[in-house]
């Protein structure tokens, strides 16, 4: 009982000095699926289902990442619904609160700026959680890397 409380109060310094939400729930998701797209805009995508909370992972294709790279605002909403087209819908994405869904949007849209500096900046996979607070603001998601 004791080493519990002490968790807790570590966590909530750490929280408090940082201002990150850890995740603290589920540590491992209850459901996982894995794709190649094998589209024109993903070569890969995972859905990951933690039961309050859901993980998109997305790997953009050379096509995506040329579009990415030359500014194309329209790769954004190609790229997501290709992650849909591939993925399919699941029932965690039904539980999602409507601030869950602006982040992941926003985390989405964070990944192409980023893109625009080139996948180092980026990474080769664009990955989006829903417990990933909504921090008001494309820039602020930029400063913070997405997280």
């Amino acid at each position: 009982m004791r080493t519990k409380g002490i968790l807790t109060a570590i966590v909530f310094v750490a929280t408090s000095l940082t201002g990150v939400v850890l995740q603290t729930g589920v540590a491992h998701a209850e459901q996982v699926v894995s794709r190649d797209c094998a589209g024109g805009w993903i070569g890969w995508a995972q859905y990951k289902d933690f039961g309050d909370n859901i993980k998109m992972t997305i790997r953009p294709t050379k096509r995506a990442w040329a579009g990415i790279q030359a500014g194309n605002t329209l790769v954004a909403g190609s790229i997501w619904d290709a992650y849909f087209n591939c993925i399919g819908w699941d029932d965690g994405f039904d539980r999602l609160s409507q601030d869950q869904w602006s982040s992941l949007w926003l985390q989405h849209r964070c990944h192409l700026r980023l893109g625009l500096l080139g996948r180092l900046k980026s990474g080769d996979t664009f990955d989006y959680e829903s417990w990933v607070p909504n921090r008001g603001g494309l820039w602020n998601a930029v400063k913070n890397k997405c997280q």
